[in-house]
């Protein structure tokens, strides 16, 4: 199986693993950045993986549409991994198949109340990055943003949280590959790895593992992170990732995710 691995930075750890476990399958497999698109159409690909992040995220998706017009299997198609993305259009897919998520608004600046605490996040960033806990009325006046931004998706703060979720690595072929719960670094809400949250083993309930597989169909993802959050009323879908990370999770559980790329990535072609 010749695999093609599009990455805009090929040197993280999880494109590389990826490209280890494909070769260790025994499959020809490259790497490349999608702004090569010639090369990536020469190499002629049965499967491709893509693992793109914010940085011209919508290129990258045109070169994937170009080969999801020529029929090349993908082990997430173009359009669930910009729905799943973006925040506001993922809240509504998931309210539209009656999932469990929490209050969502998407308002302008000017918008936004004035009655706090919430959180803000710019619609289309993920890892953390652009995510705001608005406490008082200075931090909703210094609030900023991309220019080319125009609205915030809104939530409400939840306290009881304490900067805790649960991260599942889920793929359509095997169900739940791997799932930690993580906790933020100190002074801060959010509790991503990459922002310095910290990470242990978690064993899944039955509603989790329910939930985490509707929301991959919902989206129609072949492979997902998915983000849960603890509530009062049970466990609620936080985010969906089209390409999560696997290093947080490889180190804390042991995990090889990357092969469960691989056996997804096979599963495709049968």
């Amino acid at each position: 199986m010749k695999v093609l691995i599009l990455s805009r930075r090929p040197s993280l750890y999880s494109p590389r693993r990826l490209l280890e476990e494909f070769e260790k399958a025994g499959h020809t497999s490259v790497l490349l950045d999608p702004d090569l698109g010639d090369e990536c159409r020469q190499f002629e690909p049965q499967v491709i993986v893509p693992r793109f992040g914010a940085w011209k995220f919508e290129e990258s998706l045109s070169l994937l549409q170009s080969f999801e017009k020529r029929r090349v299997p993908c082990v997430n198609r173009p359009n669930a991994l910009r729905d799943a993305r973006h925040k506001w259009i993922a809240y509504l897919t998931l309210r539209e198949a009656e999932l469990p998520v929490l209050p969502t608004s998407c308002l302008t600046k000017a918008e936004l109340p004035t009655q706090y605490p919430y959180v803000v996040k710019i619609p289309d960033l993920c890892k953390g990055e652009g995510v705001f806990l608005i406490r008082k009325h200075e931090d909703r006046l210094a609030l900023l943003g991309p220019a080319e931004v125009p609205e915030w998706v809104m939530q409400p703060y939840m306290a009881y949280a304490e900067g805790r979720d649960r991260r599942f690595l889920v793929t359509r072929e095997e169900g739940i590959i791997a799932a930690i719960e993580r906790e933020a670094a100190a002074g801060d809400f959010r509790s991503n790895l990459s922002l310095g949250g910290r990470g242990r083993i978690h064993e899944p309930s039955a509603l989790e593992k329910r939930l985490v597989m509707d929301a991959l169909d919902v989206f129609g993802l072949h492979v997902a992170g998915v983000d849960l959050m603890l509530t009062p009323q049970g466990p609620i879908i936080n985010e969906v990732n089209g390409c999560p990370g696997l290093e947080g999770l490889e180190k804390i559980t042991g995990v090889n995710a990357a092969a469960a790329y691989v056996r997804q990535a096979e599963a495709l072609l049968r």
